[in-house]
Order: structure tokens, then C-alpha cells, then sequence
């Protein structure tokens, strides 16, 4: 058995201050089961805030102009619309392969980097 190449990718369609809006949005059963079920956490011990704490933790880590060598965000458009992801990943063997892998899951999962559409 070797090691394996993962990655993880989240849209970077919005700032930090409309991220945590969205995020304020979402319900506590929703923040319990992608907190849940992305650091595999029970839901069912979780207690008051602790889920979407976690979330807007991921948030100030990633969203805005935080530098980190272990994330890129790129633009996987096809035309003239921008199309911008937040990407990390690398060899794992069982374990996150980069310090904002679980991040960037949460994110994604969540989807509290998505523009909401009118």
C-alpha cells in the first residue's frame, strides 16, 4: 500500500464578510452534520455554537486575502465568466494531506463561499 493524491476545492465566489453571512444563515442541524460528518465529530455531543464556530474558523482561514502556501485559487473557466476555486490537496496516507484540506471541505460542503443567485 502507498500513498495517495487528494485534493479538496471549494468556490471562491464571495468575500469574508458575505461568507460569515451565509454561514449565519445556515441552521444548527445543518452546521452539526457537515462539521459532522467532514472531522467525523458526533453531532449528537455537539454543543451550543461549536459547529458553526468551526465553520467560520475554516472561513478566517481561507476566504480573503490570506496568504497560504498550501492553497491555491484558480480560475477553472471556459469562457468570460470567471470561475474562481479555492484548491488544496497533496499525498496522504489516511490523513489530511495539508493544513487547510478540512478547511477547505468544510467550505465546500457547507457552502458558505457560493454567491447566492437572484
Amino acid at each position: 500500500m502507498g500513498a495517495d493524491l487528494i485534493t479538496a476545492a471549494a468556490p471562491a465566489q464571495v468575500t469574508t464578510e458575505e461568507a460569515h453571512a451565509n454561514l449565519a444563515k445556515l441552521s444548527t442541524e445543518k452546521c452539526n452534520y457537515v462539521v459532522g460528518e467532514v472531522l467525523g465529530w458526533d453531532d449528537d455531543e455537539l454543543e451550543n455554537d461549536e459547529a458553526r464556530d468551526r465553520i467560520a474558523y475554516a472561513i478566517n482561514e481561507i476566504v480573503g486575502d490570506n496568504y497560504r502556501r498550501d492553497v491555491s485559487v484558480m480560475n477553472f473557466s471556459n469562457d468570460d465568466k470567471p470561475n474562481f476555486w479555492y484548491v488544496t490537496g497533496g499525498m496522504t496516507w489516511g490523513d489530511a494531506p495539508t493544513d487547510a484540506y478540512d478547511d477547505i471541505v468544510l467550505l465546500d460542503w457547507s457552502g458558505v463561499t457560493t454567491k447566492e443567485t437572484e
